[in-house]
């Protein structure tokens, strides 16, 4: 089973996506966001995180994205290919259509 079809699966059993086979190709498989999902996205801790990072001063954002590469050093520590940047970023939330 790929990657992409156990985090579907994933999604599936906590509620968050509905997969239905589409009656006109069989080998197609239609994937929607449940309220639930749509609920997740809304809340995402993840776009709090990054607001609450830009909040912080330059300083501190530098000092925060040095601890960072260290703690992906030691997750990592024989090392990656190119030097790991850590970046957030936080764009505004654009009107989605929930169909």
């Amino acid at each position: 089973m790929s990657s992409a079809s156990r985090t579907i699966q994933l999604l599936q059993k906590k509620g968050l996506v509905v997969v239905q086979a589409d009656p006109l190709d069989k080998r197609v498989r239609r994937i929607t966001l449940t309220s639930q999902g749509y609920a997740l996205l809304d809340h995402d801790p993840l776009a709090e995180l990054a607001a609450a990072v830009l909040r912080l001063r330059g300083d501190d954002q530098e000092s925060l994205r040095d601890g960072l590469e260290k703690v992906l050093f030691e997750l990592h520590p024989q090392g990656v290919q190119d030097k790991a940047v850590v970046a957030i970023t936080a764009t505004p939330a654009k009107n989605d259509e929930r169909t």
